[in-house]
């Protein structure tokens, strides 16, 4: 059995719908978030709500479906442009680097087809997309008194008071119905790839893995894998950028200090960073038993060659002569000590202190352009809902 023509990350969910290439990529960006926002202004214009005088009844001053629908959105679907490749690049690297051995290429095919099968599957796509249609309209069913608006955000342009009794609006229905399932579905669809993701690397860490305990990367040939971490750090921005509009709307509406945000911004962050990180942790074992054989098996051979060395040179009187100079003797054991201390500094997670940071920063980004803009924002809406009424 061969490897397989295409990536198995290429497939689903949804992949039967999609062209690929970037550019088509960034045409559904930016279609995904047309449909999610301009029908939302469209209507909140109509019956009012676009530019309220009450800035709880007003779309321009609701932060959390900017940063949902007008940032998240878009970046969620841009990232299966840039990250799904290096996913697939990852998968191919366990062959093209040695890794996988021949006499267990079937269990790697195996994977990497159950792999594509569970990312293809039409039954997953449907539950995904129940999912996400039974997450926004669950709050209909609630009724508005309940917490309607806040799937969506915390104003109340979404359930306006009509009679006394809180409505869904033109737009709320809109943003259940459509806005609000589409950003719950693009975020399904990215955790069940992370799922599926940690399912191939578990399926990975199960065979017999032809590690160099001496590699350079100090984690046994395995620190390419820790490239999926830069590569998440794509999807880790729009998730970020959700909780960021939630710490701003918190912020500039509800008038909550920022640092008592400041909490909830980190434990967000930490567990994004967690999110995506912890599928390299199936590695621990290989990577451990890996260098307990290296340990011993380089030790012995370094005590072996530290021996003849000293019995050489130390234990009888050798003249220094040019030739004895010109030996290879100290460079070759220099160079095995090099390559046994590498062993002996062998990491048990394929993990780098930067592929975490980077992730870190994607989550973190719109968090700090929170913090710094949290000052202004309040006043460029109120300009904006200014401009906008004329007054």
């Amino acid at each position: 059995m061969g490897f397989p023509a295409a990536d198995p990350f290429d497939a689903g969910p949804f992949a039967h719908w999609l062209r690929p290439g970037m550019w088509h990529t960034v045409r559904r960006a930016v279609l995904a978030a047309a449909v999610a926002w301009l029908p939302l202004a469209l209507l909140a214009a109509v019956q009012g709500h676009l530019a309220h005088p009450s800035p709880r009844e007003s779309l321009l001053h609701d932060l959390t479906a900017y940063a949902r629908y007008l940032v998240a959105v878009p970046a969620f679907v841009l990232a299966e442009g840039l990250t799904l490749p290096v996913l697939g690049a990852i998968v191919r690297e366990f062959v093209n680097a040695g890794i996988v051995p021949a006499n267990e290429r079937p269990r790697y095919d195996a994977v990497v087809a159950s792999v594509r099968r569970l990312l293809a599957h039409r039954g997953v796509q449907a539950g995904l997309l129940v999912l996400a249609y039974g997450l926004a309209i669950q709050s209909l069913l609630l009724g508005p008194r309940h917490a309607v608006w806040r799937v969506v955000g915390t104003d109340e342009w979404i359930a306006p008071l009509v009679g006394g009794e809180r409505r869904l609006s033109l737009a709320g229905w809109w943003a259940m119905l459509v806005s609000q399932p589409i950003f719950l579905l693009l975020v399904a669809m990215w955790l069940w790839r992370v799922l599926v993701w940690t399912r191939f690397l578990w399926g990975m860490s199960r065979l017999d893995l032809k590690l160099v305990a001496a590699h350079p990367d100090r984690a046994g040939g395995l620190y390419f894998v820790s490239t999926s971490l830069r590569a998440f750090a794509l999807v880790a921005f729009p998730l970020g950028a959700a909780v960021a509009g939630v710490i701003a709307e918190e912020t500039v509406d509800l008038d909550r200090p920022l640092a008592e945000l400041r909490a909830m911004a980190l434990a967000a962050c930490a567990a994004i960073v967690l999110l995506f990180a912890l599928p390299l942790v199936v590695f621990a074992v290989p990577l451990a038993r890996a260098r307990v054989r290296a340990v011993f098996a380089y030790g012995n051979l370094a005590v072996t060659v530290g021996r003849a060395l000293e019995a050489r040179w130390l234990d009888r009187d050798t003249a220094v002569t040019d030739e004895a100079l010109s030996v290879q003797d100290f460079s070759a054991t220099t160079d095995l000590y090099a390559i046994t201390d590498n062993v002996a500094k062998m990491r048990l997670l394929p993990i780098g202190i930067w592929p975490v940071l980077t992730l870190a920063f994607g989550a973190a980004l719109p968090m700090l352009l929170v913090s710094l803009a949290s000052v202004t924002v309040a006043r460029v809406l109120e300009v904006l809902r200014m401009v906008v009424l004329g007054r």
